[in-house]
């Protein structure tokens, strides 16, 4: 396989996610953590700086192997409209996280040719309130490690 790896790992997950956790919203999203209407979203954001073998060379039988490995995060947002502390929002991220987690730990390559492993290696938890109610944001840092031809 040339080019990068990534891409097919994060429509995978998408996917995959869309199925298990068909009570929140998944997606991709680009543009920061937006809360609106109390509901469940889980979106894939950006990538951060991935780290590959040097790929250019060629022998007779293709190019050489390479391993790549591109972090991603995998963002959990819960709003709870009405609610005045944050425990109901981080419970639910929780829950929510946890079914990712499983998915992740029973579907490593997530069906990908060249995967090696997609796992969690981090998290960041973070909750507010405001007079409409409370929101929780849990972050997952996902490594998607790839063997690539």
């Amino acid at each position: 396989m040339t080019g990068i790896n990534v891409v097919a790992g994060k429509l995978a997950l998408v996917a995959a996610l869309t199925d298990e956790l068909p009570d929140c919203t998944v997606g991709y999203s680009y543009v920061g953590k937006v809360h609106a209407g109390a509901r469940d979203y889980v979106y894939l954001g950006t990538s951060t700086e991935a780290e590959v073998a040097l790929a250019a060379f060629r022998n007779d039988s293709g190019r050489y192997r390479r391993q790549e490995e591109a972090p991603v995060e995998v963002c959990i947002n819960i709003t709870r409209k009405g609610e005045s502390t944050v425990e109901a929002s981080e419970v639910r991220a929780t829950e929510v996280g946890a079914l990712i987690e499983d998915y992740l730990a029973s579907n490593p390559t997530l069906g990908v040719p060249g995967l090696l492993i997609a796992k969690i290696f981090g998290f960041k938890l973070n909750s507010t309130a405001d007079d409409d109610g409370t929101y929780t944001n849990l972050d997952y840092s996902v490594l998607f490690q790839s063997d690539l031809t």
